[in-house]
């Protein structure tokens, strides 16, 4: 099983937050194999038999090399998924993207009633009778031997079931209480911490992908009262590390929106709306010009695309060379959305950091250049664990730290994990993880205790 990850999770927010990427993030976290990873996506179209499994018409070719319609039953993405999960004791998680984009009560049909989890073992609450065909499939797969014609089926505690949904999608179908009642929502918000590591490219100038989410979000809230067609951190992202997002994606994918979506047919005269220029006349003079969208396609676009920054105030910025690539190892195995507020007030340079092994939460880092990761310390919350078990090639010098926190009675040993007993500061994202989960290592580690001894002094070493 996952250790405190519930077994139904709906992931909701404003486009473009990174709803699929955090669960792709869960997975790397887990280790899980993409084998045991199965991905569908919902539409008005799709259905029981798309999703759970149905008899469908096939071609066979005859031992004459003939060939004859003939009628199989062929199993949905569910069903496969749930085959999976009974043939092995890991974890097996069903990706559903867009889930309200679909019917879901007649998507799920009587897989419905197996969404009711016992809160102890993980598994169904109750089971179901399925049709013949289906048993058959099952008995197949499973090689089950039983008498009866009709299995009773139940999701085992292995089973895990993901879902996003983007609350700003207009043609949808709604989704019903009971439905609601069966699932946990995580909503995940607008990193502009995130953002700020990105940058948008105008002719030969950087603006601050953050600013102008932040200028262009409060606008438009203060037109929809939403937050659910407000730009997500991970609306639109580079390619590769790069962190520079180019003119064309930002005008075919950003803008569209904002025009299609937002703006097509406001009022041009109000205040907050954004699709607008300054035209510089001179020193002293300027005046606002209103555009549309199919004029960013004309010979002037980028002039346009300036004019535009301009008249939104977007910060314009200084990128050094180092700061146009991501790195990606403070940016991979981040769960975004996941902030908690500290019981307490902890210093401004401090991240949250919490283990990968109960993906409570993971505060960000923005880790652009080396210089910077050197000024940030870590506090891994009370509360969080340690694996029994760490990965094979964890340094020599964390097991140490491991051990000294066991001695001094920072963590203490439960049942499948040690867990941190109280607030405890690291270094580095990648020396708390070393310690905590063995899944990135360092050499020199520095850990301080909640009276401000780091390790050396600990063990009664020099400084």
């Amino acid at each position: 099983m996952l250790p405190n990850l519930s077994h139904q999770i709906i992931f909701y927010g404003p486009p473009g937050t990174g709803k699929s990427y955090t669960i792709k993030q869960i997975m790397e976290q887990f280790g899980m194999a993409e084998d045991n990873v199965f991905r569908t996506v919902f539409h008005p179209e799709y259905d029981y038999s798309d999703f759970v499994g149905a008899y469908r018409p096939i071609m066979e070719r005859l031992e004459n090399k003939e060939e004859r319609l003939n009628y199989k039953f062929i199993p949905g993405i569910l069903l496969r998924s749930y085959v999976e999960a009974c043939m092995q004791d890991d974890p097996v998680i069903l990706v559903i993207d867009e889930i309200n984009r679909g019917n879901c009560s007649a998507i799920f049909g009587d897989f419905f009633q197996l969404l009711d989890r016992n809160s102890m073992t993980g598994e169904s609450q109750y089971s179901i009778n399925v049709p013949l065909e289906m048993s058959e499939f099952i008995k197949e797969q499973l090689l089950l031997e039983e008498d009866e014609e009709h299995l009773k089926l139940a999701f085992p505690s292995n089973f895990y079931i993901f879902a996003t949904m983007n609350t700003s999608d207009q043609s949808v179908f709604p989704v019903d209480s009971a439905f609601i009642r069966r699932w946990s929502w995580r909503y995940q918000g607008i990193n502009y911490q995130d953002a700020s590591n990105f940058y948008i490219k105008v002719m030969e100038e950087y603006y601050s992908w953050e600013d102008f989410l932040r200028k262009i979000n409060a606008k438009i809230y203060s037109i929809t009262e939403s937050e659910d067609k407000q730009l997500g951190n991970r609306f639109i992202m580079p390619a590769g590390n790069s962190a520079v997002i180019h003119t064309q994606s930002f005008v075919e994918k950003v803008l569209f929106y904002l025009w299609n979506e937002i703006y097509k047919h406001e009022d041009s005269s109000i205040e907050d709306y954004i699709f607008k220029y300054t035209n510089h006349i001179n020193e002293l003079e300027k005046e606002e010009i209103e555009f549309t969208f199919s004029q960013l396609f004309g010979e002037d676009f980028e002039g346009i695309l300036k004019g535009f920054m301009d008249y939104n105030e977007v910060s314009m910025v200084d990128v050094k060379d180092e700061e146009l690539e991501i790195e990606e190892e403070f940016t991979e195995g981040l769960l975004f959305g996941y902030q908690p507020k500290p019981e307490k007030e902890i210093p401004i340079d401090t991240i949250l950091y919490f283990s990968s092994y109960d993906i409570k939460a993971i505060g960000l880092y923005k880790g652009k250049a080396e210089e910077k990761r050197k000024k940030h310390t870590i506090l891994v919350q009370k509360g969080s664990q340690m694996v029994l078990n760490v990965k094979k090639g964890m340094q020599e010098g964390n097991h140490k730290i491991r051990e000294r926190l066991i001695a001094e009675g920072i963590v203490e040993r439960r049942e499948d994990c040690y867990e941190f007993v109280r607030d405890t500061l690291f270094d580095t994202p990648s020396e708390a993880a070393g310690v905590i989960g063995g899944n990135r290592v360092t050499g020199t580690t520095v850990w301080k205790s909640e009276d401000g001894r780091n390790l050396n002094e600990l063990m009664g070493k020099k400084k």
